[in-house]
């Protein structure tokens, strides 16, 4: 093994325990799952048979193969990733005055204004309650999901004319994906935000965007627009275009150990933020990346048409800083208010009040950085057929986020949280905000006057960040190869299920299918 190599893997090992050392969050705003081209498992499975360099040698041959792989992925931890994006490691949780059986209030005051009722009953007080109508109030069970299904195309050309052992590799998967969220809504009080003869809303109006309020007799409020929290939402792309030029250094029968580089094109979504887990095609978010690799081969054991294989593999890359759209939230990077980004804030000057999701999310320079893509399999081979068993570890350290946008801090137009006794209908001043130091879910706040202006420094990019993670995969396929063809013909069928240790990241299983050709 060359001096190279042995620094490729020392590096390797590194990151990845930096990644091992780093564990999951909760209150998130954003999540970038496990790219979809980045899937070894899926890849090696009985194609590792077809690229071998006994094809390449062979004069009459191009020394190419091409493999299209269908395929479909499906989350299994909905209520760990409602924890993740809701708040204290919980995904239940009680907004407004209804049941309180669940741990965790959000306060009905910083989602709905108590000034969203008619005319003479602007506002709420605690010790005599003036609405006519139920207060919007409900119990949330928080769940997330995500599933994905395409079909990832692979193509290896050798390169023997130019140096023995030499070939480059492109992949492009084209993937439909698809998140699902679900508010469980239970125990829902709805009110009348409007005039008679308009609907009553629920809580699940105001996270989905639907409420809304700009008549004269009513108080003003403007649509969540940003971390909406509704149904399912689902993207098509070409998720990403991994390109690697190898050369394999060590050439037997069935066997090889070699390095590769590689560039990873961008070309799926960037994250907009408009839905707290929304679908990125199965992309990166439009970063791009640089890598370097390793990978072997090796037959310990052979007995006429049998024989058994070790694969081990490590990718590595590093995507880079690119701009991306991102929901923030009030704090630091070590504490944050629980969701502050649904509270209310007004506007100095102007009547009304609207979530701080639409003035806290905006551009953001975002940098993936480290990801490594390692397996380890057996392959057991007996004439045409191939059976594999093995292991894949996946890591990503924390994303870096800063920002990039701005908010008004003129005191004569800037932003402050709105307190309770705020009239919505009446020019929001300075007198009106509630303070902003650490608030406290379910807690009152009255105006403030001073001090309580919303300030860029007030906002947390953590919040933003995908986490660092590290998840297990064991998967398994079957193949059959027709290599006595004069084009030989590959097809095969494999499975894995893929499982996080202790980190907030996707658990799922997932199905392909496989078929090819060698010319």
């Amino acid at each position: 093994m060359n001096k190279f190599t042995k620094q490729l893997l020392v590096a390797s090992l590194v990151t990845l325990t930096g990644i091992a050392q780093v564990h999951g969050d909760t209150n998130k705003t954003h999540l970038t799952p496990r790219p979809a081209a980045v899937n070894l498992a899926m890849e090696k499975t009985t194609w590792h048979t077809q690229i071998d360099h006994k094809y390449h040698k062979e004069d009459d041959k191009f020394g190419a193969s091409i493999v299209a792989v269908p395929f479909a992925e499906f989350s299994t931890n909905k209520t760990g990733m409602g924890k993740y994006f809701g708040f204290n490691n919980m995904n239940g949780l009680t907004v407004g005055t209804g049941s309180l059986t669940t741990a965790g209030r959000v306060d009905r005051r910083h989602l709905i204004h108590n000034s969203l009722s008619p005319a003479g009953t602007l506002y709420y007080n605690p010790t005599l309650i003036m609405l006519p109508n139920p207060l919007l109030a409900g119990n949330l069970n928080l769940e997330f999901s995500h599933r994905q299904g395409g079909v990832h195309l692979y193509y290896r050309q050798a390169l023997d004319g130019l140096l023995k052992g030499l070939y480059f590799q492109v992949s492009a998967p084209i993937v439909w994906s698809q998140t699902r969220s679900r508010l469980n809504l239970s125990s829902s009080q709805t009110q009348s935000i409007d005039a008679s003869g308009y609907p009553s809303r629920s809580v699940a109006d105001y996270f989905s965007g639907n409420i809304t309020q700009t008549g004269v007799s009513f108080a003003t409020q403007t649509a969540l627009n940003y971390s909406r929290i509704t149904g399912n939402r689902s993207k098509t792309a070409l998720s990403e275009i991994p390109l690697k030029l190898g050369w394999n250094f060590w050439v037997r029968e069935a066997q090889h150990a070699g390095i590769n580089i590689g560039i990873t094109f961008p070309t799926g979504p960037k994250s907009k933020s408009v839905y707290l887990f929304e679908p990125l095609g199965g992309g990166n978010g439009q970063h791009w990346g640089l890598g370097a690799g390793i990978d072997t081969k090796f037959e310990p054991w052979k007995h006429h048409s049998q024989a058994l294989d070790i694969l081990l593999v490590l990718d590595y890359r590093y995507l880079f800083k690119n701009s991306e759209t991102r929901t923030l939230q009030l704090g630091n990077n070590s504490t944050h208010a629980d969701w502050s980004r649904y509270f209310l804030v007004g506007h100095v000057g102007t009547a009304g009040v609207q979530p701080l999701a639409n003035i806290s999310t905006g551009k953001c320079d975002v940098t993936p950085g480290n990801q490594v893509d390692f397996l380890a399999g057996l392959a057991y081979k007996n004439g045409g057929f191939t059976f594999d068993l093995g292991y894949n570890l996946y890591g990503r350290e924390r994303e870096k986020v800063s920002k990039k946008f701005s908010i008004d801090e003129t005191a004569a137009t800037g932003y402050a949280l709105a307190g309770y006794d705020y009239n919505a209908t009446s020019a929001f001043a300075l007198t009106n905000a509630a303070v902003k130091t650490s608030p406290v879910i379910g807690q009152t706040y009255v105006g403030a006057a001073t001090g309580a202006q919303l300030l860029n420094s007030d906002f947390d990019t953590g919040c933003a960040q995908t986490p660092a993670y590290v998840t297990h995969k064991i998967y398994g396929g079957i193949g059959y190869c027709f290599n006595r063809w004069e084009t030989p013909l590959l097809l095969g069928l494999g499975a894995d299920f893929e499982f996080a240790s202790k980190q907030k990241a996707l658990e799922q299983w997932g199905l392909w299918g496989k078929v090819g050709i060698s010319f």
